[in-house]
């Protein structure tokens, strides 16, 4: 089963100020993000986890599925040749 967990994790900010040289001021904070699991179940542990997210499962709704990420470079662009006059 795939679960989606809350975490906290490190990421930069900027923080609207500027250092000396001009670039922005970079910070740190926490935030949460969702992080995919995957965990297998027995039918004793399934209806443990049911029961303990049945109260946020009755005031959810429904999400989108996240967009695919892209991966690798972008394709080039083949160049244009005209159509050559016969």
């Amino acid at each position: 089963m795939e679960i989606v967990v809350p975490t906290w994790v490190e990421e930069e900010y900027e923080t609207g100020e500027q250092n000396e040289d001009g670039s922005n001021t970079i910070a740190m904070r926490q935030a949460l993000r969702p992080e995919r699991r995957t965990v297998d179940l027995g039918p004793d542990s399934l209806k443990a986890l049911q029961e303990a997210l049945q109260p946020f499962a009755v005031v959810s709704r429904p999400s989108e599925e996240p967009a695919p990420k892209k991966r690798g470079r972008p394709a080039k662009k083949a160049a244009q040749t005209p159509p050559s006059a016969s």
